[in-house]
């Protein structure tokens, strides 16, 4: 048996139809216009540290290189990352990640995953799968990955390391908006297309901002069921929403809420023979849907600062 999600050279075009860069200072380039200096800024301390003073093995993935990635979503943009495994599930688009080597026993039914997911505050901490969703990678932040154990800051399943997957936060001085379309062929298979956009509106200058973000993907097919009389039968489709709300009401007390609603079907496994074919007689469709919600406060004394982070995950692989 082999397993792929796309095969064949094919043709990939990403186009930018409007960018407008995020006003943050978390990757390396806006840090290096804002400072004039080579750093990069992580909180994979939980507090905002330059990375060469982080006493940890990590890895930050910018913002404006994900925005430019061609394909995939964050798997694909984490294979490159040093001591990083990534299995593709057959399972509704889910994935299995590893961090330097160690897993657990199976991708589901068979205990938690040893290495820890977060999208922001939101963990992934699945307790008898090891599951993960492909999320979109469209207007992050950053990506962190933090090598070795880490579970005096991030608790369960931070065994072997944790990725964190950080989105932009309203920007709560100026109106932004940036979209991205791309098409591919995949060679023995259906055509491939995508659509990003992102839209940042300042509701109360300086005071509260409402981030949008969505995203559309249909990934063609290159599976083949004989038996059913199917060509391509691995089709999917993926659709997320996320919308943030941030806010300053005054110079010490901060507040973030957050949404990110992603569903992906997939028409079958992405599994097939040496031929190419499943040879079931009777139709695979999968589902891997999630719920993801966040709230932050955050209360400055000036001597020391005081956050909370509260967050609830519906998640259904079927």
């Amino acid at each position: 048996m082999r397993s792929k999600l796309k095969t064949g050279s094919g043709l990939g075009v990403l186009a930018a139809l409007l960018w407008t860069a995020p006003a943050t200072a978390q990757t390396a380039d806006e840090t290096d216009e804002a400072a004039g200096a080579n750093e990069i800024v992580v909180t994979a301390q939980k507090r905002e540290e330059r990375l060469q003073d982080v006493p940890i093995s990590i890895t930050s993935l910018g913002g404006k290189d994900l925005d430019a990635q061609a394909s995939g979503g964050v798997s694909e943009a984490l294979r490159p990352a040093a001591g990083i495994s990534i299995t593709n599930s057959p399972q509704g688009g889910g994935t299995q990640l590893t961090i330097r080597g160690v897993a657990a026993n199976g991708a589901t039914l068979a205990g938690s995953s040893t290495s820890a997911f977060y999208i922001d505050s939101v963990p992934f901490g699945l307790v008898k799968s090891a599951i993960l969703p492909d999320t979109n990678a469209y207007d992050m932040s950053r990506i962190e990955v933090l090598r070795g154990p880490q579970g005096t800051l991030y608790g369960a399943n931070a065994l072997n390391g944790v990725v964190r997957v950080l989105t932009n936060d309203a920007n709560l001085d100026r109106f932004e908006f940036k979209a991205r379309a791309g098409v591919a062929a995949t060679e023995g298979g259906d055509q491939s297309y995508r659509g990003d956009m992102a839209v940042n509106i300042p509701l109360v200058e300086g005071k509260l901002g409402l981030r949008v973000v969505g995203g559309f993907e249909s990934a063609g097919g290159w599976v083949d069921q004989p038996a059913r009389g199917v060509k391509n039968a691995n089709d999917s489709r993926s659709r997320n929403v996320r919308i943030k709300l941030n806010g300053q009401p005054t110079d010490a007390f901060s507040f973030g809420l957050s949404a990110w609603i992603s569903r992906i079907d997939q028409d079958a496994p992405a599994y097939a023979n040496a031929d190419g074919n499943q040879l079931t007689t009777v139709p695979l469709p999968q589902k891997l849907n999630y719920d993801a919600f966040s709230a932050k406060l955050g209360y400055d004394f000036g001597a020391f600062e005081v956050s909370s982070a509260t967050s609830y995950l519906k998640f259904t692989n079927l």
